[in-house]
């Protein structure tokens, strides 16, 4: 019986843990690659794949294809941006398919597998900036509003001072479901 029990208790976990790009597409990822010597000096990374992530600022779709602008942040081990951390700055992901804006809007967050192509000069509210281009290999999007999100549950503080009793508590989880993900 206890070995059932561990089995049961590691199916359920396991998948928990796994990462949102596949495992075909991290082997290719060069792992000492950081974002922030790709945005130092992309040109000098060309050709290499990373693993990267962050906030969408834009979409734009061209005849060449789309062009989504991303705030990076720093990535946890199942590949979720983390938020709260700081961006070491903005990069270009390409697509020579149409990017949809609607599944891929402002304000979500994505991680992405893909290949350096360089860099590109635009501007960022006004201010001229140079951005790291990747071009994407995989992408994955993350759920974002509360439409899309599960259910709530307390929060960590709330099993200190736990009341089985209080039926009050109606704190979001930080739940994050499978989102769109698209594969080139």
């Amino acid at each position: 019986m206890d070995k059932l029990s561990l089995l049961l208790v590691l199916a359920l976990a396991l998948p928990s843990c796994a990462h949102v790009i596949t495992e075909e597409a991290r082997k290719q990822i060069d792992k000492n690659i950081d974002f922030n010597d790709v945005k130092k000096s992309a040109d000098a990374f060309i050709g290499k794949k990373i693993l990267v992530g962050g906030k969408i600022a834009g979409v734009r779709n061209y005849n060449e294809g789309g062009r989504m602008e991303v705030v990076q942040f720093t990535l946890d081990k199942t590949g979720f941006p983390i938020e709260i951390s700081k961006s070491a700055g903005r990069f270009i992901a390409t697509s020579p398919d149409f990017i949809d804006p609607i599944i891929y809007k402002t304000g979500r967050l994505v991680t992405l597998a893909g290949e350096v192509k360089g860099k590109k000069t635009g501007t960022v509210d006004g201010a001229e900036y140079t951005f790291p281009v990747i071009g994407i290999k995989e992408i994955f999007a993350w759920k974002q509003n509360e439409d899309e999100k599960g259910f709530t549950s307390p929060s960590p503080s709330f099993y200190n001072n736990y009341n089985p009793y209080d039926f009050s508590h109606d704190v979001p989880l930080w739940y994050r479901p499978t989102g769109p993900v698209f594969r080139q």
